[in-house]
């Protein structure tokens, strides 16, 4: 984290000390428009989008030509645009001026880099990256050093949407009319979920005298990361360790995986005491979204408890008012956890060693950092399609607080539909958490009793248990040999880690997590796939980026 200060605090002297006419003697000052003094013309590639049009013929593209004073010329390609690109590079074919790629892995891109395509954009950025040092300093993070490949070098202008929902993931909701009709309060600790699951299960709470209840289901579509797909269990497993959303953890500067430590195999003790007493129904690891709404909105209500990233869009129907979200669970400490999935960036815009003009190239790529673009790019033109809050709207996340003012009202979303009116989020931009969670809604009497709901069970507690900077890990960039070292061994690694965490929940496949022979004889399985090689090059990894 000190590499990434360090590099914010040298961009913004460098550019404070930048004079206002530039060296290319066709740029304007800093911060002033068009940015060119003659016209510019730059060729980009572009990722087939079937919600937009023509690129060349809309409305964002030709209101940014006059602006900027640039001729812009989209190339478009398929779908699978990174293996076209890879093969026009293997083959030497010409490339576009600029790429703004789709799904690009940091890997893909390095071997781009490696074999020559693209260009190292850390002087341009240094010299004329106004609009990024900008958005670096509205999002409070230097989402460009995290970008650093391991020769160095910065090969791309990355998009950075920091989501206040996406980073917490593993909400938990309990129906209502259980909990008030059982007199029952929400839980916090393991003792107390015990007992409420317990009295679902056995006082009848759906009144239908049978024995159809089931204390919590979740599903296993949850988006994750690594091949994480369910998140129930990490809620759980919180409140006997911080549990990563990566599955690694670090302490004091040192990697290591948490699915080998004892405290995982307590959380694993507990979770295996609720499904061996029926309290958690095993369809959690296979039912989908459809099949877990199916049982939340039936006629006679059967699940008290689910957690997951989307149960909101599962709940928060006409059913709204029929479920409370609780706190995150605590730990032995008495300290709320939850797991915490760092908003990162993601390499987009690149410029490649064919562009005859990279200076150029590059300053109409650090333009779109600037505010407006970052959220016309998804929603359209500012003025037929969104303006900026008036001192009078409210926000959606207006319970929260301070730090939730409302940003900007949407007059005619084009996002998601068959449009013309701008690049339907192709391309980069960098937006703050604060952007999104402002979005304003105007608040009726319904809404705000749906909302004072959430207020009231403490919605802000998921955002203030995350654990502090330094202790996750946001991404790791590896080089080459890392990737080739190591790469199927984590595949098989993560597998096995996925399927043992299953069956030792589960006491299946002779995996009895209370057995000390059983755990042993997992970590040692653990041991020959080959974590320590893995932890022996995250840690490497992790060095070069943030110590």
């Amino acid at each position: 984290m000190k590499k990434m200060l360090s590099l914010v605090l040298a961009l913004m002297l460098m550019l404070s000390m930048v004079p206002a006419a530039l060296a290319n003697d066709n740029f304007n000052a800093d911060g002033e428009l068009p940015l060119f003094k003659e016209k510019v013309k730059l060729t980009i590639g572009v990722p087939a989008n079937a919600n937009v049009i023509d690129f060349n013929t809309n409305d964002m593209t030709l209101y940014y030509e006059e602006l900027t004073n640039v001729d812009l010329e989209f190339v478009a390609y398929t779908s699978e645009m990174n293996t076209q690109l890879t093969m026009a590079i293997t083959a030497g074919t010409e490339l576009p001026d600029i790429l703004f790629t789709k799904g690009v892995s940091t890997d893909l891109m390095y071997q781009w880099a490696q074999a020559g395509a693209l260009l190292p954009l850390n002087e341009y950025i240094e010299k004329y990256g106004h609009y990024t040092a900008d958005a670096i300093e509205r999002t409070g993070a230097d989402f460009i050093s995290m970008m650093t490949s391991p020769d160095g070098n910065v090969y791309t202008l990355p998009s950075f949407n920091q989501s206040l929902t996406n980073e917490c993931m593993d909400r938990i909701w309990f129906y209502r009319p259980w909990m008030e009709k059982l007199n029952l309060e929400l839980p916090t600790n393991p003792e107390e979920l015990y007992n409420v699951l317990k009295a679902f299960k056995e006082q009848d709470p759906n009144g239908n005298g049978e024995a159809d209840e089931i204390p919590l289901m979740s599903h296993n579509s949850a988006p994750g990361v690594d091949g994480e797909s369910d998140s129930w269990w990490r809620a759980i497993m919180n409140m006997f360790m911080y549990y990563p959303m990566n599955n690694y953890s670090v302490n004091d500067g040192v990697v290591s995986y948490a699915a080998i430590s004892d405290s995982y195999r307590e959380g694993l003790k507990y979770i295996r005491k609720l499904f061996d007493e029926g309290l958690i129904d095993p369809m959690s690891f296979t039912a989908d979204e459809a099949q877990l709404k199916a049982l939340v909105t039936a006629e006679v209500p059967v699940i008290g408890l689910t957690i997951g990233y989307d149960a909101e869009v599962t709940l928060l129907s006409e059913e709204d008012k029929l479920w409370v979200m609780a706190s995150p669970f605590k730990n032995a400490e008495g300290e709320m956890q939850t797991s915490f999935r760092a908003s990162v960036p993601k390499p987009i815009t690149m410029i490649t060693a064919d562009c005859d003009d990279p200076e150029a190239a590059f300053r109409f790529c650090d333009f779109l950092y600037n505010l407006d673009h970052c959220v016309a790019v998804q929603f359209g033109m500012k003025g037929p399609n969104w303006v900026w809050a008036s001192e009078e709207d409210t926000s959606k996340f207006y319970y929260l607080g301070d730090g939730f003012e409302p940003t900007f009202r949407i007059i005619d979303n084009p996002f998601g539909t068959v449009q013309n009116a701008c690049w339907h989020s192709t391309g980069h931009f960098a937006r703050a958490k604060k952007i999104a969670a402002g979005t304003v809604m105007d608040i009726t009497d319904e809404i705000k009793l749906t909302d004072e709901l959430k207020q009231n069970v403490h919605y802000a507690d998921y955002f203030n248990a995350y654990p502090e900077e330094g202790e996750y890990i946001p991404m790791l960039i590896y080089t080459a040999e890392e990737t080739d070292a190591v790469a199927m061994i984590r595949a098989d690694l993560e597998s096995y880690l996925n399927t043992a965490r299953t069956a030792f929940m589960l006491n299946k496949d002779g995996m009895d997590v209370y057995s000390d022979e059983a755990w042993n004889a997992y970590l040692e399985q653990c041991k020959v796939i080959g974590i320590d090689k893995v932890t022996e090059v995250m840690q490497s990894a992790y060095d070069r980026m943030y110590k």
